[in-house]
């Protein structure tokens, strides 16, 4: 995590933020979830390895 962060500011950005979502998932309606990506990503592929 340090190496990416040091990447990050060698690229000239200047903010860094760590989330964890793992817990948000449980709460999440999936279903409503990957509706709403479906609708934004071209390739369903990956949509249909989630599912």
């Amino acid at each position: 995590m340090v190496k990416r962060v040091q990447g990050c500011i060698c690229e000239g950005h200047r903010w860094v933020v760590h989330i964890d979502l793992e817990k948000v998932f449980y709460a999440v309606n999936h279903d409503t979830l990957m509706s709403s990506v479906g609708r934004k990503q071209q390739n369903k592929g990956p949509l249909r390895l989630v599912r």
